[in-house]
């Protein structure tokens, strides 16, 4: 902003609002040097006048010299929407005028001009303030200064710089400036919270950054920076911390005793976002006081809203809903929102036969087989001489050339040989043809007696779609099914049951064991629990498998502060050196390593691995077939004792 620019536009301002005088004109004089110096290039410059008169020129005034960059003026007795700008303000000059000797007036109007200009949606209570008190009637300019500083606290603004003007022998001018008598000087007041324990946010001590002479031409150099960085360390002050049970980030709390013997604080002492905000209070110097009562159900949205808390945490994840009434952090992890289907079991040992061909295959088998006895039998019919009379009698009957071509094939051997060429050319080619079924099927049964293998798992969203499951959603989550209209939200929402935020683990056990239902929850939840066992079945293998295409929204973890917080520059430069470190997902992994330690999943590749002690349960299969053949023979020799009493 060039000299005439700024000077123009401010001293336009005062002329249109007050009255002016050599106070005035030094006042302007310094708000511009101000503006030229420490205000940042580029951002808008947000002006706030007084409720007095104020001339409707100002705006086309500020629009003949702005160049570089823009000026929104607000009048705190309109109520009409601000302007607004693109980006948030970088800085404000706020204008007030006291002449009724009364600090909570003072107040008041503060509070109005902070109320009207907060209703932008550019409103940025952590640019930087100037608050410019025009005739100031108070002869304690101290305490007006802390009633101004008071109620900018209110909205967490710190980077503010109070201008009054004060006459000789007025309270708090420094001695150095009194010596200079009969001179009005211009004190510029400040303060800086988080100083020690006793002194964190209540405004007790302000400080004094320079005076100016009106009539003496005081030089500016000395202030090499009016805005400093305030909030580094907060000196052993408590931080406010809102937290909310959501296991792995936020565990369960502990009442432990710190302040006396008879006193517990309630303590969070474990969980991902619980080590980063214990790093958080350590690289502040800070002491971490949680908001209490321990409450699963604790809304932390009225923290936020009420300001009864520095920092929410438990599973908060960016959202426009509390955007309203809190900021949130840098995001330092990000989860998926996807869709979980009950894992696929193992096939029944009995059902590892069946499962070795394809039915195809077994089709193909058994036909030949038939192919096989008819060609015996045809081969026998044909010959008829004296050398074929053996063989004859018994691949000429159905009976023995069946049991002869099944014996072969099962790999036993037969009670007559075959005697003539033709059969015996045959029955060289099927011992070949039995040998190499016979063979593979060996091999397919001692496989499949010891891993059966699994039933088909739905991996897509199409099947899933297609299933007869019905839809477990949390019921957080439903909107997302309420705004589409295609056919596929139709069948979640019409086929869907919901669960609430703190029996959703509950019920979601109950759905992985009965298998009847698919599940919509963030894949580092479903993680967690499977490896604590809740989601695990008895040989630790997970009860609810992910669909590859079933996620529906990526989502960002984040803390909350409430609006305006100014603390939240360094919980973010924090959270960012610990994102960069690698720190959180390795708090993470050391969680899951120590719960697959626990539930002993951790297992060094050995070929002990491979043996495996064959039992009752491997061999389910083949005692059934044999008792399916005891049966068969128990049906056939009763038909056959009917028959020789009848």
């Amino acid at each position: 902003m060039s000299v005439l620019f700024a000077y123009v536009i401010i001293w336009k301002l005062v002329q249109a609002t007050l009255w002016s005088g050599p106070r005035e004109c030094h006042m302007v004089n310094r708000l511009r040097i101000i503006s030229e110096r420490h205000f940042p290039v580029g951002l808008a410059l947000a002006v706030s006048l007084p409720e007095s008169q104020a001339s409707q020129d100002i705006e086309s005034a500020i629009a003949d010299v702005i160049q570089d960059r823009a000026v929104v003026v607000f009048h705190s007795h309109n109520n009409s929407k601000p302007l607004e700008v693109r980006d948030k303000f970088g800085s404000y000059i706020i204008m007030i005028s006291d002449d009724n000797h009364d600090e909570e007036q003072v107040s008041r109007r503060v509070y109005a001009q902070l109320k009207h200009l907060s209703r932008s949606s550019s409103w940025n209570p952590r640019a930087r303030f100037v608050v410019a008190c025009f005739n100031p009637s108070l002869s304690d300019t101290e305490l007006l200064a802390r009633r101004i500083l008071q109620e900018l606290w209110k909205w967490y603004i710190v980077n503010v710089v109070v201008l009054l003007s004060q006459k000789p022998g007025d309270k708090g001018m420094l001695v150095s400036d009194e010596r200079r008598s009969g001179f009005t000087f211009l004190q510029a007041y400040t303060w800086f919270p988080y100083q020690s324990p006793s002194h964190c946010t209540q405004i007790d001590n302000i400080t004094v950054l320079n005076s100016w002479s009106v009539m003496e031409n005081d030089s500016f150099a000395e202030i090499s920076n009016l805005f400093p960085s305030k909030i580094r360390n907060l000196n052993g002050c408590p931080l406010l911390i809102s937290a909310r049970v959501m296991e792995p980030l936020v565990m369960k709390a502990k009442n432990i005793s710190r302040r006396g013997f008879h006193q517990t604080e309630l303590v969070y002492v474990d969980g991902i976002e619980i080590k980063l905000v214990d790093f958080i209070v350590k690289a502040t110097n800070a002491i971490e006081t949680y908001v209490g009562p321990e409450n699963p159900h604790r809304v932390l949205y009225l923290d936020l809203l009420k300001k009864t808390t520095d920092i929410a945490v438990g599973a908060t994840i960016l959202r426009r809903e509390y955007t309203t009434v809190a900021e949130p952090t840098v995001v330092f992890d990000s989860s998926r929102l996807r869709w979980y289907v009950p894992c696929s079991v193992k096939v029944p040992h009995w059902m590892s036969i069946l499962k070795m061909f394809a039915p195809s295959l077994w089709f193909a088998i058994f036909s030949s087989i038939i192919l096989a006895v008819i060609i015996s039998y045809c081969l026998a019919k044909l010959r008829g001489d004296p050398v074929s009379l053996g063989e004859h009698q018994t691949y000429s009957k159905v009976s023995s050339a069946c049991s002869t071509v099944c014996a072969v094939i099962l790999g036993m051997p037969v009670y007559v040989q075959p005697l003539t060429d033709p059969l015996r050319t045959f029955f060289f080619s099927w011992v070949c043809y039995s040998l190499a079924v016979n063979t593979v099927f060996q091999a397919f049964l001692t496989t499949l007696l010891i891993d059966p293998g699994y039933e088909r798992q739905i991996s897509s969203m199409e099947e899933l779609f297609n299933s007869d499951l019905t839809f477990l959603i949390y019921e957080g989550h439903i909107p997302f099914y309420e705004v589409s209209g295609d056919w596929k939200s139709t069948r979640i929402h019409n086929n869907h049951r919901k669960c609430h935020r703190y029996t959703c683990v509950d019920e979601m056990m109950t759905v992985a064991r009965s298998r009847n239902s698919a599940v919509l929850w963030h894949d580092y939840l479903i993680e967690y629990y499977t490896l604590e066992g809740l989601f695990g079945s008895a040989t630790g293998r997970p009860l609810l498998c992910k669909v590859p295409d079933g996620t529906v929204l990526l989502t960002n973890d984040v803390m909350y502060v409430p609006q305006g917080n100014p603390l939240l520059d360094r919980i973010n430069e924090i959270i960012s050196r610990v994102f960069e470190a690698g720190l959180y997902s390795n708090w993470y992994a050391s969680i899951k390593n120590k719960l697959k330690v626990e539930a002993r999943a951790i297992r060094i590749p050995s070929l002990a691995n491979e043996y495996c002690d064959l039992n009752m349960e491997h061999m389910q299969s083949a005692f059934y077939i044999l008792l399916l053949g005891y049966m068969l023979s128990i049906a056939l020799f009763l038909v056959e004792l009917s028959r020789k009493f009848i």
